[in-house]
């Protein structure tokens, strides 16, 4: 597995988001340096990173723009309606697609930690303080379970 070849170059591995947990425990049952992988348990990830930016193109028409630089949220929304956010680096030029659910895998910890992961992220967006707080908690609780 590459993973393995990997963790000789690098201190930690993040595993994908849209691996299934049949197919984390197969990574992980030929995997012997357990202790360096981490899991995004929780967040909004990245589909996509652009240098094209389309606030740019449709909101001002190709016209020097700052409207990455509002405090507006923009959306790029497809047949089906769902709404993909979009994040801008105005300083880099660069444009971030969302995907638009949030990927919760914090029930899921034991499991994880049965097959020998020991680092778990979350990916905090547009959460607030209470959001947040209550994030950890349930985080702590599956840790301690």
């Amino acid at each position: 597995y590459s993973i393995d070849e990997l963790c000789h170059y690098l201190k930690r591995v993040t595993l994908s988001v849209e691996l299934t947990d049949e197919e984390i425990a197969s990574i992980m049952k030929h995997y012997e340096y357990q202790r360096d992988v981490e899991m995004i348990i929780y967040g909004t990830y990245e589909l996509m990173l652009m240098k094209y930016c389309p606030l740019n193109c449709f909101v001002n028409q190709d016209r020097v723009c700052h409207a990455c630089m509002d405090p507006i949220p923009y959306y790029l929304v497809d047949r089906f309606n769902k709404r993909y956010p979009i994040l801008s680096e105005p300083k880099y030029h660069l444009t971030h697609l969302l995907n638009p659910t949030i990927t919760d895998k914090i029930s899921n910890i034991p499991f994880y930690k049965k097959q020998g992961i020991n680092y778990y992220r979350l990916e905090l967006l547009n959460e607030d303080y209470e959001e947040t707080s209550s994030l950890i908690t349930k985080v702590y609780q599956s840790l301690n379970q």
